[in-house]
């Protein structure tokens, strides 16, 4: 489950990873299903799920739009529609994984052990 008090010490580009991560019914269950361990090409596909093919809206301060697709990415404007950030690829990865799993779900790679 999120952890709703961290979500007011998100940043903005943060809340914007979250916001469009979150669109569809049932985001946070299958969020929670992911393992912290997924590969950087399955996560891009779980991304580009979420997103769907386009979406966005308002958010605190400003904007967010986000495009799945084969190149799945994240746009944040500010109140005046100023781009602040623009997220794809390696960066969008990297933030996913920082928001998703560090931050909301406090999930952390399986290890293996041996014995």
């Amino acid at each position: 489950m999120i952890n709703n008090s961290i979500y007011i010490n998100l940043t903005q580009i943060e809340k914007a990873v979250s916001r469009a991560t979150h669109s569809f019914s049932g985001s946070q269950e299958r969020w929670e299903e992911t393992p912290a361990g997924i590969s950087d090409t399955q996560l891009l596909a779980r991304i580009a799920e979420e997103f769907g093919i386009q979406g966005g809206g308002s958010m605190e301060n400003g904007w967010v739009e986000y495009i799945g697709g084969n190149n799945p990415r994240l746009i944040v404007q500010d109140e005046d529609f100023n781009t602040i950030a623009q997220l794809k690829g390696r960066g969008l990865i990297t933030a996913v994984r920082t928001v998703i799993f560090e931050k909301l779900y406090k999930k952390q790679p399986e290890q293996l052990t041996l014995f």
